[in-house]
C-alpha cells in the first residue's frame, strides 16, 4: 500500500474512533512528516486526501483540523479502504466499485434503522467495519440473533 494511504488511514481511524474530535488541530505537515518518517509530500498528499474524503478541513496559511462531519466520513473511508486492501488494488475502476457499494450498504443500513428503531442498527453498522475480530464477530451476532428474527416476522 502507497505510504499517503496508510499515513491518510491512520488519521482517519483516530478521526473515527473519536481520538481526533471535530476542530481539533492536525500537527504540522512538516511535523508529521518527522513523526511518521516520510516526506512533506507524502503527507500533503495524504492531508489532501482527508480533505477530499470531508474528514478534514483545510486552509491557507493554518493548519489543518478535523471537519464537523470528519467521524462519518472517516468511517465511509476507511470502510472503503477495506476493501481496497482486500482486493490489492489502487486502481480508480476498483475505488469507484467500492464507493458505490459503500454507499448502497449505507443506504440499507439506514433504511434498516428506520424500520427497527428500537435496535441499534448504527453500532451494528459500524462494528462490521472494525478491525478488532471480537468486535466484527459480535456485529454479526447481533445482526443474525436479533435481525433475522426481525426480517422474518416482517416477511411471514
Amino acid at each position: 500500500m502507497a505510504r499517503y494511504l496508510k499515513v491518510s488511514a491512520e488519521i482517519a481511524e483516530q478521526v473515527g474512533s473519536g481520538t481526533l474530535r471535530p476542530g481539533d488541530d492536525l500537527p504540522s505537515i512538516r511535523d508529521s512528516a518527522r513523526s511518521h518518517g516520510t516526506t512533506t509530500s507524502t503527507i500533503g498528499r495524504a492531508y489532501r486526501r482527508l480533505a477530499e474524503a470531508g474528514i478534514i478541513a483545510t486552509q491557507d496559511r493554518r493548519r489543518a483540523c478535523v471537519a464537523e462531519a470528519g467521524a462519518l466520513a472517516a468511517r465511509r473511508l476507511l470502510g472503503t479502504a477495506q476493501v481496497f486492501r482486500l482486493a490489492g488494488s489502487d486502481d480508480p475502476v476498483a475505488r469507484a466499485l467500492a464507493e458505490s457499494m459503500q454507499q448502497e450498504l449505507e443506504r440499507i443500513f439506514r433504511l434498516l434503522g428506520l424500520l427497527y428503531p428500537h435496535l441499534d442498527i448504527h453500532s451494528a453498522y459500524v462494528g462490521l467495519q472494525s478491525k478488532s475480530v471480537s468486535v466484527h464477530d459480535n456485529a454479526l451476532e447481533f445482526l443474525d440473533n436479533v435481525l433475522k428474527p426481525q426480517l422474518r416476522e416482517t416477511l411471514v
